[in-house]
């Protein structure tokens, strides 16, 4: 399946305590780079965002950004342990009565003992935050991965119209793998016959003829050509991410080209191969942007 590394999904979920967006850029690279950017801090939960994001996205680069808001005038929650306060007032009444002291028990002689206070940060603890932020990111990623689908199936389309010409190309250079023989054949026969005087050694110029043939000889490569053909076909109905191999197979018929362009001492077979280069390139610019 062709599924292109451009995309764009946004989402937006939210409860009676939260509301949550996120937003997701993919444009093409090697490997999966991802980079997270919120309105709070997550680095307690960026690689479970990631794991996440992974299960739809497997290359390109990823810009996210959450935008949070919290509907709690706080993002922290004052536990107050009202247990220890009790034995601590107590404490200080026995206190009092042992060695009679007259001193007031005031406000500060509570307020002052942090051991009685403690405050939560609630994103740490909030499992429904957690849960629901999962959700928002799940649900962009899967509109991006749609957004890339859709750019993939025109990529694919794409790709089958240049290799349909491809495929014309081949042909005609198919058509054009015997001439060069013959005509070198007819130009070395008018040179020894004119050179011999019509005393002409038939198998010393079958000879030659058989020798130049064999250096100019591209049917291996055209073969090998059209089988890259067909492999490429294959790859593209594939289910699993198949820019890779679409990379590789684009190499291999550059490569023939290339090969077949030096063997084929020909006008025409030169003209064929820059045609036939200039449709290979056009093919690696998309492929390119290809998960």
């Amino acid at each position: 399946m062709v599924v292109s590394m451009t995309g764009y999904g946004r989402s937006k979920t939210e409860n009676p305590s939260y509301t949550i967006e996120a937003e997701i850029r993919s444009v093409n690279h090697r490997f999966l780079d991802l980079h997270i950017r919120s309105t709070e801090p997550m680095m307690h939960l960026e690689e479970k965002i990631k794991k996440s994001i992974q299960k739809f996205l497997k290359r390109g680069r990823l810009d996210v950004h959450l935008n949070i808001q919290r509907r709690l005038q706080s993002a922290k929650q004052l536990n107050v342990d009202w247990t220890l306060i009790e034995d601590y007032y107590r404490f200080i009444l026995e206190l009092k009565k042992k060695y009679a002291l007259a001193d007031d028990i005031r406000l500060e002689h509570f307020l002052t003992r942090s051991e009685f206070f403690q405050f939560t940060d609630l994103r740490e603890e909030d499992g429904e935050f957690e849960a629901l932020l999962m959700r928002t990111v799940e649900d962009a990623a899967k509109n991006v991965l749609a957004m890339r689908k859709r750019e993939g199936e025109l990529l694919q389309r794409e790709l089958l119209h240049y290799l349909s010409l491809l495929k014309k190309e081949w042909e005609e250079l198919q058509a054009l793998s015997p001439q060069p023989v013959e005509r070198y054949r007819e130009q070395l026969y008018k040179k020894i016959n004119l050179l011999t005087n019509g005393n002409m050694d038939e198998n010393r110029l079958l000879t030659e003829v058989a020798l130049f043939a064999d250096r100019i000889d591209f049917s291996e490569e055209l073969d090998r050509l059209k089988s890259h053909f067909a492999q490429f076909e294959a790859v593209l109905a594939e289910e699993e991410p198949v820019g890779r191999k679409i990379d590789f197979l684009l190499q291999e018929m550059n490569r023939e080209v290339n090969t077949i362009g030096s063997k084929g001492n020909d006008a025409g077979v030169s003209k064929k191969v820059v045609e036939m280069k200039s449709l290979l390139e056009k093919m690696r610019e998309q492929a390119q942007n290809i998960e």
